[in-house]
């Protein structure tokens, strides 16, 4: 255990440097020479000179002059517009010349030249960085990619009397906001602050208004139940030693520049004197948290390793950034290729019943890769239908809700040798039974889905207990022999719902007697069939007699009131409401002028 600062820097130095961490070391000497560019010209330009050679001459042949100098201002021009996360992702065009200021892994080893590029990158790891021209402060570490800083931390140790407070106050305090390498996402892409048991980071220096994320696993590591805090090293290194072998290592590092790191814009309504509201928009740099990177890594991987096929439960609690974790997690999926470098899964579903995730997981997959092509959401404003052109058509991700699935599962596509990634946004118990199965059956093959689970719901009406009791006999029998055939088992779960609907006959008499005198134009039928209608009605005639009567349904002057209740032709005869009030108004005063009541 180093007993100063300085020890406990060289450590880290040492690993980052090594062929496992993958970094190079380096001076701080090309950056303090233009202090003014936070960034170092000289080994910015000699990497797009090695990778871009066609480029950087027809740009030297357009400039006439000072091709460095000039390029600086294309690239600072773009940073300013376009933010370096997309800069580094993306590139930039000066004048019809597309340059690339960083080449990440490519997801097959089959393109070669992909490959080399990603090799030729210069990451340098540089201790006690002078960022700045206006004075000789220094920066305990820093990472830079191709002469562009994107890291940044302070180190504390504990046995000099220091912690990671100390480390976050130097970032507050000491730390200028406004230099132009710590503007947001313009040079440093996130700010740690670090000791001997902890880490803490942060995407934007404000100040005393900086807010630091735990950048911790956990206290029994990632993944498992536990407090705040880390476990100790499994290889007896420090405890917070994580940060630069999983991290910090210059693989890890570019994976999480590619395909994490995002930037966040949200609109927000401020007051203003005059008692208006002014809408602005709130930008941020999301970097992932420990856990958030380790699940997705765990997942994919899995993926990779296994193929598609499995099922995966991700516990995450309350904000704990899960809309990003999903975000991530679809543009992994979709981007995932085998090694033949074909795409894994056609189409990558989202199943939510929220509207917030559509328009952030729409900017942060299209912030990634401008190949996927943007996000499919069907919302509330779409039908099933549009849901089932865009699996048809084979969207690389779309967002939906379960609901949708029961109208289309039957009109999709043949699926077979087709697989679907489907991320459930919370597995509440409503995403379970027909809906779930009518998912599975629009995405998978029938007869599969079928084998594994099948949910059949209906309802059976009799007149007579004991009608009842056969039906549920022959139907327990019939799913059980249906079953058996297919080496299946079944169960008839039965639900008493309502009774039959028996009239009292003495109140039928009873009220027959006082519709009759309601005029001598009323025509009374008492012998109609048994109803298996009037289902609340039945229930309530269990406890008290009474008589279910049909008004204005049968009028021969009115051929619709002749259909069945549950024809979409039927039409009641409103004229009968008003025979109805009459009804109902002469039995309750026959009732109660009665000499003996019931």
């Amino acid at each position: 255990m180093p007993d100063n600062e300085k020890q406990f820097e060289q450590d880290i130095e040492s690993f980052l440097i090594s062929p496992a961490g993958g970094w190079q070391k380096a001076a701080d000497a090309g950056y303090r020479a233009t202090a003014e560019l936070a960034l170092d010209l000289g080994t910015l330009v000699r990497f797009v000179q090695a990778t871009q050679p066609i480029q950087w001459q027809r740009f030297e042949k357009q400039c006439g002059s000072d091709p460095e100098v000039k390029f600086y201002r294309a690239f600072e021009n773009a940073v300013e517009n376009d933010g370096l996360i997309s800069v580094l992702r993306h590139g930039f065009k000066h004048r019809g010349i597309e340059f690339r200021v960083c080449y990440f892994k490519p997801e097959s080893t089959l393109n070669d030249v992909a490959v080399k590029h990603y090799g030729q990158n210069i990451c340098q790891c540089i201790r006690q960085w002078h960022y700045s021209g206006q004075n000789n402060n220094s920066v305990d570490m820093m990472l830079a990619v191709n002469g562009i800083p994107v890291v940044a931390i302070e180190l504390k140790n504990q046995l000099t009397g220091q912690s990671v407070d100390n480390a976050k106050r130097q970032w507050m305090f000491d730390r200028d906001s406004r230099e132009p390498a710590f503007r947001l996402n313009r040079r440093i892409l996130v700010f740690f602050a670090v000791d001997l048991y902890e880490a803490v980071m942060t995407t934007k220096l404000d100040g005393t208004k900086t807010y630091f994320l735990p950048f911790n696993q956990g206290s029994n590591g990632p993944g498992r139940d536990g407090g705040a805090g880390n476990p100790p090293s499994p290889d007896g290194d420090y405890v917070t030693s994580y940060l630069w072998k999983d991290v910090l290592q210059k693989d890890s590092l570019l994976d999480i520049l590619q395909k994490f790191i995002s930037l966040q814009v949200k609109k927000e309504k401020v007051p203003q004197k005059d008692g208006t509201q002014k809408e602005i928009a709130k930008k941020s740099v999301i970097f992932p948290r420990y856990h958030q990177m380790d699940v997705v890594r765990q997942l994919i991987q899995d993926v990779r390793t296994n193929g598609p096929g499995k099922n995966y439960l991700v516990q995450h609690s309350a904000g704990s950034g899960k809309s990003n974790s999903i975000a991530w997690t679809a543009y992994r999926l979709a981007s995932l290729h085998n090694d033949e470098n074909r795409p894994i899964f056609n189409s990558v579903v989202i199943v939510t019943d929220r509207t917030v995730l559509d328009a952030q997981l729409q900017e942060t997959v299209s912030g990634f890769d401008h190949t996927l092509g943007s996000v499919v959401t069907i919302d509330e404003k779409k039908s099933s239908k549009d849901l089932r052109d865009a699996l048809n058509d084979g969207k690389r991700i779309i967002v939906t809700t379960l609901q949708k699935f029961p109208v289309i599962y039957e009109q999709v596509d043949d699926t077979t040798g087709k697989a679907f990634a489907i991320i459930v946004d919370e597995a509440h118990s409503s995403q379970t039974g027909q809906s779930a199965m009518k998912l599975k059956m629009a995405l998978a093959d029938t007869h599969d889905a079928l084998a594994e689970y099948a949910e059949l719901e209906g309802t059976t009406r009799t007149i007579s207990q004991e009608t009842r009791l056969q039906v549920r006999e022959w139907i327990d029998q019939t799913a059980e022999q249906i079953a058996a055939i297919s080496g299946a088992e079944a169960r008839v779960i039965w639900s008493d719902i309502t009774s039959a609907l028996i009239n009292d006959p003495q109140v039928s008499r009873e009220a027959a007697e006082v519709a009759k005198g309601l005029g001598d134009h009323i025509q009374v039928v008492t012998n109609r069939p048994l109803s298996l209608g009037g289902d609340n009605f039945a229930e309530y005639q269990r406890f008290v007699p009474g008589c279910y009567a049909y008004i204005g349904t049968a009028n021969t002057d009115l051929p619709s009131t002749l259909n069945s209740l549950h024809n979409g032709n039927f039409d009641l005869d409103e004229n009968a409401l008003v025979l109805g009030a009459g009804l109902y108004v002469g039995y309750a005063l026959w009732w109660l002028g009665r000499q003996e009541k019931p």
